[in-house]
């Protein structure tokens, strides 16, 4: 037994030393507004990488008016009403890169998004980005990229109230 222990604590040191793993922050992308997300690849598997994130959103796929009944009740009426509302993300994916040489990867994926509010939504979408490692080591990663939201699951959802291409940029370490 105490074999078995110490292969399985030999296994996870070493993987987690053979920087598989990167945390990053993300602006726009699949989180929405801003998004901080935690990612695993898997060498063995041809380098298939899977992620998950905590998020603010603020998509509603849906159509809501605000009535106010006296300009008391809206100090700054036509400038705040139109806000769309935030909520919290949570952004998963799969995705595969594609080695270009030199710490240039293209990310290609397929994900889904589940936003928690009042009428909670399961945003699925593609994935195109392009990646770069760079810094000592190549610990250090950027990427900019498309996210195409393919489908929009939930309660009254009117997907064309929403925009249908979002953008990304990230951040982050590889450890």
């Amino acid at each position: 037994m105490k074999t078995w222990v110490n292969l399985i604590f030999i296994l996870v040191v070493t993987s987690v030393l053979a920087q598989n793993n990167l945390v990053y922050m993300e602006l726009g992308g699949n989180g929405g507004i801003f998004s901080l997300n935690y990612e695993r690849s898997f060498p063995r598997a041809g380098g298939i990488a899977l992620r998950a994130g905590l998020g603010i959103s603020f998509f509603e796929f849906e159509k809501e008016s605000v009535n106010y009944e006296s300009t008391t009740q809206c100090l700054f009426c036509g400038i705040f009403t139109d806000l769309p509302r935030t909520s919290f993300s949570l952004p998963m994916s799969v995705h595969y890169p594609i080695d270009l040489k030199n710490g240039n990867y293209l990310e290609v994926g397929l994900g889904s998004t589940w936003q928690l509010s009042k009428k909670s939504l399961l945003v699925q979408y593609g994935s195109l980005f392009f990646r770069r490692h760079f810094g000592e080591n190549r610990k250090w990663i950027w990427k900019v990229g498309l996210t195409p939201i393919l489908g929009v699951i939930g309660e009254n959802v009117d997907k064309s109230s929403e925009p249908t291409l979002w953008y990304g940029i990230s951040i982050g370490r590889r450890f």
